[in-house]
């Protein structure tokens, strides 16, 4: 008897667990977690749509896209990754998505990233940021890209003229 008991008490207390309300605080109080953003960056998409070759239909998105796809800036690439002499030594031209006619696709997608960070930075500055709008969050080179491939990047900012990034 004492066993129908309890595995009765047991059966209740596990069918009502599901419907109490829980006892702690933060998100399950309707908070957002401090932590996340509410809106994600562009970046994923503006990469894989640059490694792809794919325009995607968020207007803010594909006109980042076309924007940085217009540009010279596999050569600018090219030229910067050779100026930092650690790539060649250490054989890290794949981290930075070259040679460019690598059909790796993780070197097609280190290409997107270091390209559209040559982007960010020539033509917002080195810590400015696309700014956030009602879609999107600001996207920045840093919040994409490791540290290391940042700093050899940052060398398009300090040692191409305007000339050089025009041929």
């Amino acid at each position: 008897m004492l066993c129908l008991a309890l595995a009765a008490v047991s059966a209740q207390a596990f069918v009502s667990r599901g419907t109490s309300k829980p006892r702690g605080r933060g998100l399950y109080e309707g908070k957002v977690d401090p932590n996340r953003p509410r809106l994600g960056s562009p970046a994923p998409a503006i990469i894989n749509a640059l490694a792809t070759g794919k325009v995607p239909s968020d207007e803010t998105t594909a006109g980042i896209v076309k924007s940085v796809a217009t540009e010279r800036l596999h050569e600018v690439l090219e030229r910067v990754v050779a100026e930092a002499t650690w790539v060649a030594k250490y054989h890290e031209e794949g981290r930075f998505g070259l040679p460019l006619d690598s059909t790796d696709p993780l070197v097609a997608l280190q290409r997107a990233e270091c390209v559209l960070a040559l982007h960010l930075i020539l033509n917002h500055g080195p810590s400015a940021a696309i700014p956030a709008t009602e879609t999107a969050a600001a996207l920045r080179a840093s919040d994409f890209i490791e540290a290391d491939r940042l700093e050899v990047l940052l060398l398009a900012a300090t040692t191409l003229d305007d000339d050089e990034l025009r041929r």
